[in-house]
């Protein structure tokens, strides 16, 4: 049974996720409240030197506001970096015993995709959250490997990351709980959810900084136009019907590493550029997939000038 129900994007409308016992924390003693943060991806490739390997992200700080926008505690960080497709449980002390009603998740220097959090305050009361709000509200956005029960849909990730050093648009994220849970006597949701930009949901580009979503967010161009970290050797490859390797190289905030979806189609995220997989009668202008799997050169016959493969192995596969 769903302990909540959480809305977020399903099929490309909004829909609703059920957030299962598991998905939740446990009760915290006295005034703490307890978070959840799942993350799908994470960054990539941070000054290791000589091979680049992965650099899990994480949250140095959040902070919360009762229901008059009053700041009532803060910090429970995480003690290093969480992993792709891992969680970290937050415990977050209280001055006053009111209901935290907003949290704000402040990055540290690593940047992390955030597929879903999920919250249990001081008083018990549940509440959720999905990376969905990050591509509805203009910011920078990967899928996730994470199934939810009841759906075949799966939430999509939000990146934050501090120091921006891959342009990484938002460093603090601001969730207003109740503007992401339906209740049972609820009108279905409808819209694009575009109401919530700026409201209940925000986004910082630093601790204090500008507003990133929502009436006042100002146009904000990258320094420097980048759709994956530089030197990433991931190679994504899902089987989910929610996902489309065309959808994610189109858009103009899709952020991560190369994509390859089982139905074919493979997303080059360094240029953006859909390429079917190499196979009978497709030798040229394809991906091979069984060599980018084995991290070797193409196989025997192949066209190497126009095979993708021949100029990125891939040396970690994630699939999904």
């Amino acid at each position: 049974m769903s302990l909540v129900d959480v809305i977020g994007l399903i099929s490309g409308a909004l829909g609703i996720y059920a957030f299962m016992a598991d998905m939740l924390p446990e009760k915290g003693g006295g005034t703490i409240a307890a978070f959840r943060v799942k993350v799908s991806v994470d960054g990539c490739c941070k000054d290791v030197d000589p091979k680049l390997s992965n650099a899990g992200g994480g949250i140095q700080t959040v902070r919360l506001y009762n229901v008059n926008g009053a700041l009532i505690g803060s910090g429970g960080g995480t003690d290093g970096s969480i992993g792709s497709g891992d969680f970290a449980d937050l415990a977050v002390p209280q001055s006053v015993a009111n209901q935290a009603l907003t949290a704000e998740f402040y990055a540290n220097d690593d940047a992390a995709c955030i597929a879903t959090i999920s919250a249990t305050l001081h008083d018990d009361t549940k509440w959720g959250w999905t990376g969905d709000w990050g591509k509805i509200c203009g910011l920078d956005w990967y899928y996730s490997g994470i199934a939810m029960q009841g759906t075949e849909g799966s939430p999509l990730c939000t990146w934050i990351d501090r120091d921006h050093s891959d342009n990484i648009k938002a460093a603090v994220i601001g969730i207003t709980w109740p503007g992401f849970v339906h209740r049972g006597d609820d009108a279905p949701p409808s819209g694009d959810g575009r109401d919530r930009c700026g409201n209940q949901f925000r986004a910082w580009d630093a601790d204090g900084g500008a507003p990133l979503v929502g009436a006042a967010a100002r146009p904000r161009q990258r320094k420097q136009k980048r759709s994956q970290f530089p030197g990433d050797d991931r190679l994504v490859i899902s089987s989910q019907v929610s996902h489309n390797a065309t959808e994610l190289c189109q858009h103009e905030n899709s952020f991560g590493p190369d994509f390859y979806l089982l139905e074919g189609a493979y997303c080059n995220m360094a240029t953006k550029e859909v390429l079917p997989v190499c196979g009978a009668g497709v030798t040229a202008r394809c991906f091979d997939l069984e060599a980018a799997r084995l991290a070797r050169q193409p196989t025997a016959g192949a066209a190497s000038a126009n095979v993708l493969a021949a100029q990125k192995t891939k040396n970690k596969v994630i699939e999904w």
